[in-house]
């Protein structure tokens, strides 16, 4: 087996010099390992004939599965299937990291200004309330997604809006055919669309019982509320199995390999959530929220042994990947590479990869 068909161990967007000194261009990187241990390589040199440029995208629709081998992105759709040609919409595929192969799925997210409509077209006579000022009817399904440990199920969170309705829709599909096994609605729910800022809002345990969710829930008087709620369902059927307010995930890995903890960010704070028991145990070693990446430690995801994948930043700029103990913050040196001033404040997306270099003496 090579190193590419053993799959990627993150995936990352890096910023490159143009010929401009006043502009960049970002491209997309897959961490692999290689001689010199893991680094970057450009997406454009393992497959040059499928673009996956950033036009159109953000940093967090590239969705590596744990195995690190799939790679979840979505490209752009013809209009033809959608209620006009001109929706801006793009496909779900699900693409093999070592051959490049595409595999389409059903889901489609897309945006369209249905139309214009008055401030007094807006008003909802049953109740004299209005919704905020705006002239425009949007229509639009935005996506979040995620791959089981053993790439056999997709996870997708599909945010569908009509002018100031909102639902979520979460459908797992299963096996080559992509078959639905469970869905469920959560009426007046969305998905963050806080891309800056927020890893992977669904992931799968690495065992395979439970999804963890990141989602605005409504609000009993208009919005939706400004704080998230983290849901953590039963994969197969998703019903709830807890939920808290005002927690975020904090990696692309946050579940711990057994399934047991999930590393999140509190209103309070860093913490490990024991799911069983349904629990927050405090990183006292990591204070502070993790909204400025480049001046503080970041936990992208959690390991075997109470340990953390830890992301430490030089000033040199260098990356430094550490398998951390849970109870110090403080471990060895899984991998390091450097970067430049464009990328001090990059930040990778991991995968399950990272267990192997953790265990290995």
């Amino acid at each position: 087996m090579t190193r590419q068909n053993a799959g990627a161990f993150g995936v990352i967007v890096l910023r490159l010099p143009t010929a401009n000194p006043l502009s960049s261009r970002p491209e997309v990187h897959l961490l692999l390992d290689g001689d010199a241990g893991v680094a970057p390589r450009q997406w454009s040199d393992l497959h040059p004939d499928l673009d996956l440029s950033m036009r159109g995208r953000t940093m967090w629709s590239l969705v590596l599965s744990p195995s690190g081998r799939k790679l979840l992105a979505r490209v752009p759709s013809s209009g033809a299937d959608m209620a006009s040609p001109d929706v801006k919409a793009q496909r779900l595929v699900i693409i093999d990291v070592a051959s490049g192969q595409v595999t389409p799925t059903s889901f489609t997210e897309f945006e369209q200004v249905e139309e214009e409509h008055s401030i007094d077209d807006m008003l909802d006579f049953a109740t004299g309330r209005k919704a905020p000022p705006s002239q425009e009817h949007r229509r639009s399904v935005t996506l979040k997604y995620a791959m089981s440990a053993d790439d056999d199920a997709l996870a997708v969170a599909a945010t569908h809006r009509s002018g100031t309705d909102w639902h979520l829709t979460v459908t797992v599909v299963r096996g080559e055919q992509q078959q639905a096994s469970a869905e469920r609605t959560f009426p007046g729910h969305r998905v963050s669309s806080m891309d800056a800022v927020l890893d992977h809002l669904v992931q799968w345990s690495p065992d395979g019982r439970y999804l963890a969710l990141q989602v605005r829930e409504p609000d009993p008087q208009w919005e939706v509320k400004r704080y998230e709620s983290l849901f953590v369902l039963d994969a197969l059927t998703l019903e709830t199995v807890l939920s808290l307010d005002a927690t975020w995930l904090v990696g692309s890995a946050s579940w711990s390999p057994d399934g047991r903890q999930l590393a999140v960010e509190h209103k309070d704070g860093s913490r490990i959530l024991d799911v069983p028991q349904q629990r927050l145990d405090e990183l006292a070693w990591l204070p502070g929220p993790r909204y400025n990446p480049s001046r503080q430690p970041q936990v992208l995801g959690l390991l075997s042994g109470d340990r953390a994948l830890l992301l430490r930043r030089t000033s040199t700029p260098r990356f430094r990947l550490i398998a951390a103990d849970l109870a110090t913050g403080k471990g060895p040196l899984l991998a390091a590479f450097g970067t430049d001033d464009l990328n001090r404040d990059a930040r990778p997306s991991v995968t399950r990869r990272w267990q192997e270099l953790a265990d290995t003496p």
